[in-house]
């Protein structure tokens, strides 16, 4: 995956905020190339090897957890040296707002969560730590766009159960299969699109991409006065690097990297310490991610 790769794959999540969420269902190919100032084959054919390399298996279709009251959570655990990973990871899953489960490298767990409260968020934090033993924990607020729609009529709930797994299913096969006519599928996703109704997060396994590293690159701030200009340096730094970024804690953010050499991480790693407004920085390698989005189905019940 080189810098092209990169800079295709997040133009295709469209919107910087909420990344990796999209708000769009589907994000034009030719529009990507035109953005990019590269030819359509060229982007369809990286496309296309995505999907094949099994690092970008399609998007997944969501109500907008705002809707129901639920806020999102990225949480970074440090586990005591050689514990059992794979016995906490399943017991991380059956905790209810879990979506993502990331293994690093070492002796450490990323988890991407919902959840509906500061009380429930505490709660949910005291049972991971007592699930993993955890020396250390650490938050990253994450911010999604506000929906506005009133309420899902039963024929909303039909379409989005129907493209849960595909965001990209074409209205006729939709409509074909729910027994709506093309056009009552289309108006209905176009209205909840312009309603931010719905979250549309790509099904990815980053560990999976060819002869490179991914991983995550965590930084805090010296102070907040400094967030703008630490986050424009390393964004503009890692610029041909970085699939996303989430910055949306003004506390600390990180970005999702990918790497070619092992030293290449530990070069990434220093080079951040080492800047301006910087209070720390670690870099932590993806081995496994688990998606559970699923799950969300149990939560908006």
């Amino acid at each position: 995956m080189d810098e092209l790769d990169v800079r295709i794959f997040r133009a295709l999540l469209t919107d910087n905020i909420s990344a990796p969420f999209s708000p769009h269902l589907k994000t034009s190919l030719r529009g990507v190339a035109r953005k990019l100032n590269v030819d359509d084959v060229t982007v369809r054919n990286r496309f296309k090897r995505f999907q094949d390399q099994g690092f970008l298996s399609g998007w997944r279709l969501l109500p907008n957890p705002t809707l129901f009251g639920y806020r999102m959570m990225n949480v970074l655990v440090d586990t005591p040296p050689k514990s059992p990973k794979s016995l906490m990871m399943a017991k991380l899953e059956l905790i209810r707002g879990t979506v993502v489960l990331l293994d690093y490298q070492g002796d450490s767990l990323g988890i991407v969560l919902f959840y509906e409260s500061d009380q429930s968020l505490s709660q949910t934090i005291e049972l991971i730590s007592k699930i993993t033993s955890a020396k250390k924990i650490i938050q990253f607020r994450a911010i999604l766009p506000i929906g506005q729609a009133s309420r899902f009529t039963d024929a909303d709930w039909a379409i989005i159960r129907n493209m849960e797994h595909d965001a990209w299913k074409s209205h006729v096969k939709v409509a074909k299969e729910l027994g709506y006519t093309a056009r009552t599928v289309k108006n209905r996703l176009e209205r909840l699109e312009r309603q931010n109704a719905l979250v549309i997060p790509p099904a990815l396994d980053i560990a999976s991409i060819d002869r490179m590293i991914g991983l995550v690159l965590y930084y805090s701030y010296t102070s907040r006065e400094m967030k703008e200009a630490v986050d424009r340096t390393l964004l503009s730094h890692f610029d041909g690097n970085y699939l996303w970024a989430r910055l949306t804690d003004p506390e600390g953010a990180y970005l999702i990297l990918l790497a070619p050499t092992m030293a290449s991480v530990k070069r990434y790693q220093e080079w951040t310490r080492q800047q301006p407004g910087v209070a720390s920085a670690r870099a932590e390698i993806i081995v496994e991610s688990i998606n559970l989005w699923e799950k969300t189905s149990e939560l908006f019940q």
